[in-house]
């Protein structure tokens, strides 16, 4: 049986189709989970509320992250983040912008190439301790539209798990676009709706999480990078490095039904693998766009 339409008013946030089906009703609370027609992106309808989101990305945040000793966290970070910072192609002395920085796990490998770094990110104790790993760094916790940084223009920037945070992902773009200098580079990592995992996992696809608002597809970012002036030079699916350590962790955090069953599983039986960063598609896509 097909979807029912959901009620008018609701616009697809990548390519503004208005042919909107029903994915899953009450997915998050009172959000449900919708599809657009034209270009298979999902969202949440409504999203959830500031207040929500607020408790969502409390201090303890990044806390699941701790469940890994820290130096094997930068080893993941390190493997996760060397295509990434290639694909930016940046030169010593270039500036960088990381929207979403965390604890500045990024910038510190930027800041080794020799980039001047910048970041933003809305939680103020993750910014203090980017602070302390990157001293060099220009920081900011808050929002893109807050316009830190006046004055410069970058580079390259990147969205690692960003853009499927935001409210308004066009608005967000084209803030971005405006500090872009000619021919920067804008780097994305974001979940892939239409990816192999997403359709061969369905609802119990690890991506689907509250703040998440909303699942692109390719067609749907493609379009919705066009539509803010960017031209999309490449795409193709991220490889993340964890260990089991690490993903049983998350699992407790975010428990997702098969998938925790058979992490927690394989964590008991396999002592010696607990530790061990092996590269992963996970169902997210990296695209480099061009100013």
């Amino acid at each position: 049986m097909s979807s029912p339409e959901v009620g008018a008013g609701s616009t697809c946030p990548a390519c503004h189709g208005e042919t909107i089906r029903l994915v899953r009703s009450g997915a998050f609370g009172r959000s449900d989970l919708v599809r657009c027609r034209t270009c298979r992106t999902e969202f949440l309808v409504p999203q959830p509320s500031d207040d929500r989101l607020s408790e969502i990305y409390g201090a303890d945040y990044y806390e699941p992250w701790t469940v890994e000793d820290g130096r094997i966290v930068d080893v993941m970070k390190q493997l996760t983040f060397q295509p990434l910072l290639d694909a930016c192609r940046i030169e010593a002395g270039a500036a960088l912008l990381d929207l979403g920085c965390a604890t500045g796990a990024f910038l510190a490998e930027a800041a080794q190439r020799g980039a001047q770094t910048y970041g933003i990110d809305l939680n103020p104790v993750a910014i203090a301790q980017a602070q302390q790993r990157v001293p060099e760094a220009r920081l900011h916790a808050g929002r893109t539209d807050d316009q830190p940084f006046r004055g410069v223009d970058f580079d390259a920037v990147v969205m690692i798990d960003f853009l499927e945070h935001v409210r308004d992902p066009e608005a967000e773009l084209a803030i971005v676009r405006e500090r872009m200098r000619p021919g920067a580079r804008l780097v994305i990592s974001t979940p892939c709706v239409d990816s192999v995992l997403r359709d061969l996992m369905q609802r119990n696809w690890p991506q689907y999480r509250e703040e998440h608002l909303t699942y692109f597809s390719r067609r749907g970012i493609t379009q919705l990078l066009q539509q803010c002036g960017l031209r999309v030079e490449s795409m193709g699916p991220t490889r993340k490095a964890l260990t089991l350590a690490y993903a049983h962790g998350q699992m407790k955090a975010y428990p997702v039904p098969v998938v925790g069953l058979t992490v927690a599983v394989t964590y008991r039986l396999l002592p010696m693998l607990r530790h061990r960063p092996v590269r992963f598609r996970l169902g997210e896509m990296t695209v480099v766009a061009r100013s």
